[in-house]
This record gives C-alpha cells, sequence and structure tokens, in this order.
C-alpha cells in the first residue's frame, strides 16, 4: 500500500484596464505527502506560475478580436488531444501566443505554444524535450460549436515495446461536433469528436 495526501493551491490576480487590455497572472503550489518513494513530477510543484498573460482586444459584445501572449492553459474538445491534465496534481500550461475572434454567435481561433514541464522546486522551469513529448508546431482552429485541429510532432526519438527505438514524426487532425442543451435552445444534445493520425516511426507509418 502506498497512500499518500495531494495538496493544490492556486491564486489568481484577474485586472483589467479599460474594455480593451486585460493581465492574469495566476500561481499554483502543489504539494506531496507521505509517497513511498517521494513525490513524482506530476505531484509537486512547490511554486510556480500557471498562467501569466496579457490580453489586448478590440470590438463590442458580438464582434470582437482578442489577441493573447504569455502563459496558459488549453483544453479543447473532450481533452484527449490537448488538455490541461486535471488527474494529476500538478496540471500543464502552455507558453505561446493565441487569437480569438467572435462574429455574432460563432468563435474561432488559432494558437502556436509550447508546453512547459517543472522541475518541483520553486520558480524553475524547463521546456519539455522532444523525448519526453511533441510540440505544437501548427495553429489549432477553435469554433465555438464545430471544431478543427491540425497539431504536429517533430521527429523525436521515442520508444515503443513492439517497434523498438525510432524517429516518430506524427501529424493530428481532430474534428468536433456538439450541440449543448441552454435556456431557450431546446432540442438534441450531442457531442461527437473524431481525430485522424498520421506520420512515420523509424522506417513504418503511423495510420491511427
Amino acid at each position: 500500500m502506498n497512500a499518500y495526501l495531494n495538496e493544490r493551491y492556486m491564486l489568481y490576480f484577474d485586472v483589467h484596464y479599460g474594455n480593451h487590455v486585460r493581465s492574469f497572472v495566476e500561481l499554483k503550489s502543489g504539494l506531496n505527502s507521505y509517497r513511498i518513494g517521494g513525490p513524482r513530477p506530476i505531484d509537486e510543484k512547490k511554486l510556480d506560475f500557471q498562467a501569466a498573460f496579457l490580453e489586448v482586444g478590440v470590438g463590442d459584445a458580438r464582434n470582437w478580436i482578442k489577441v493573447r501572449a504569455g502563459r496558459h492553459e488549453l483544453e479543447y474538445g473532450s481533452g484527449r488531444l490537448i488538455d490541461v491534465r486535471e488527474g494529476p496534481n500538478v496540471r500543464l500550461s502552455f507558453d505561446g501566443f493565441k487569437v480569438k475572434a467572435g462574429v455574432g454567435s460563432w468563435q474561432i481561433g488559432g494558437f502556436t505554444v509550447r508546453q512547459t514541464w517543472t522541475s518541483q522546486d520553486f520558480l524553475t522551469m524547463h521546456p519539455i524535450t522532444l523525448s519526453d513529448s511533441g510540440r505544437i508546431q501548427r495553429p489549432t482552429f477553435d469554433e465555438d460549436h464545430h471544431t478543427g485541429r491540425l497539431l504536429s510532432w517533430p521527429r523525436s526519438k521515442n520508444r515503443f515495446i513492439n517497434r523498438g527505438v525510432g524517429h516518430e514524426v506524427r501529424h493530428t487532425i481532430g474534428a468536433r461536433l456538439s450541440r449543448p442543451i441552454a435556456e431557450g435552445n431546446p432540442g438534441w444534445d450531442f457531442d461527437y469528436e473524431a481525430l485522424w493520425q498520421f506520420g512515420s516511426f523509424g522506417s513504418a507509418n503511423i495510420r491511427a
């Protein structure tokens, strides 16, 4: 038996400078106690920035555009493709740029970011290496209820039990169609998501 205690503390500051400029900073502290073998990287981060970005926008309530730069949380669709990873004690965040626009009842956006990985100490950050995970290279487009995604992982040396060690490049195209039920919007409630992956691992092709 390996019973242990996880604690997570998060404090944020959301400051608006008029109607067009906003800054947001969120600190996180994840602590782990009593685990045999000590805390894992997903269990403990003593202090770091979960989010820290500057956002500039123009427009009105119906038609608008916003540009954001800094560290963000990203969660799209059901969270299978890109997510903040709520399960472990230390949530993920991403450094980069994001743009989002609204036209009537529709929303569309894109981003280019890199996932961050931190040590377990105070405010020390190291970019995640290619052997740990892929880096998002191409924009992702997100609409209000219809989402299309194209993410690319660059070549990296990965290990698979049945295939050995080799260089991998992987592309993912995803689509989501949903219609949540809301007040004044009766009818069918549905949420469907599909993903297609292609690329190569060593001399073999990836098709999933």
